[in-house]
């Protein structure tokens, strides 16, 4: 008997796919209390914040990107005997005008009932996946840097885990400041400046000892550093990027197109545009908080919203 049919006997399979501005994915899961069994796993880059700043409408090729991925995972998700599939929506989506159109088209085209979710959750929802397998320091701060926005939970002894949103990230930079390929050391400055400012403003004064990153950029850069092929992308769990080596990798990547790019053992073509500023987004929450490294976990909000409150 196939692997998946033994784990649905004993345990009925759970979906959840994450509609987020840069990737839509897909996890298919076996979850007891609080374990969670990875069964399938499929990230699509489906650039729904393409050309879009957090003002204004998506644009319909990006949404058709979108629901063409989501018909595919529901295909998938019948095929695996799904007992139940949770839909969300993240930064993009939320700021979008047409926002709740897309969601409502999006239930027209493949029936699934799509929610969209804050900031606050989205950040919520990252760490209850991380601290479900890595064992969370009581001063460490676990950002999840996405396309449209990063999320943060600082946990201290001494107080209440404190939980923000900033509308930083990899794809909004990209549209915000990039027109040239590869970029210029002016554009540079002007993301680099922007993402300090944000982080000087929103989250003065923590002093984490440790950092866990979760999401797609994070993943990519623990492959980069450690020459992991992208069909093999589980073995980033648990890397220590350090500070050092992801400066290196900036470096590489700058200096390099587009389709240079490609190249990078690690580096997913489709991510190609997108993790130069996604780097620059983790070097600068490192300088920020005056960290040498952190830790990558594939256990995001994928797995946390699966998980019981």
């Amino acid at each position: 008997m196939h692997l998946t049919n033994i784990i649905q006997i004993i345990m009925p399979l759970k979906a959840a796919i994450d509609i987020g501005t840069n990737s839509t994915r897909l996890l298919i899961a076996s979850q007891e209390r609080t374990r969670i069994t990875p069964v399938t796993f499929v990230d699509s880059v489906t650039r729904l914040g393409e050309n879009f700043d957090g003002k204004g409408n998506l644009t319909a090729p990006a949404m058709q990107r979108v629901i063409d991925a989501l018909l595919k995972y529901k295909n998938m998700i019948v095929q695996a005997g799904v007992a139940e599939t949770i839909v969300f929506a993240t930064s993009a989506t939320r700021e979008a005008a047409n926002g709740a159109a897309f969601i409502a088209e999006i239930a027209r085209q493949t029936g699934f009932n799509c929610r969209v979710i804050s900031g606050l959750e989205e950040a919520r929802l990252s760490f209850k996946g991380v601290i479900s397998d890595i064992p969370v320091a009581k001063d460490c701060v676990v950002c999840d840097v996405g396309g449209g926005s990063t999320e943060f939970v600082y946990t201290n002894s001494s107080t209440e885990p404190h939980v923000t949103s900033l509308k930083i990230g990899s794809r909004r930079a990209i549209t915000r400041f990039i027109r040239n390929d590869p970029m210029t050391e002016d554009e540079m400055r002007q993301i680099v400046t922007d993402i300090k400012d944000e982080l000087h403003q929103h989250l003065p004064g923590l002093t984490p000892q440790a950092c866990i990153s979760v999401g797609g950029t994070a993943t990519t850069l623990a492959m980069i550093d450690n020459k992991i092929s992208c069909d093999n992308q589980e073995k980033a769990h648990n890397k220590i990027l350090k500070l050092k080596n992801l400066e290196i990798i900036i470096r590489e990547l700058f200096v390099k197109t587009i389709q240079e790019r490609k190249q990078i053992i690690g580096l997913h073509p489709d991510r190609a545009d997108v993790i130069i500023t996604g780097a620059i987004i983790v070097r600068s929450i490192l300088e920020h908080f005056k960290l040498d490294e952190c830790r990558v976990s594939l256990r995001d909000l994928l797995f946390g919203v699966m998980l019981p409150d």
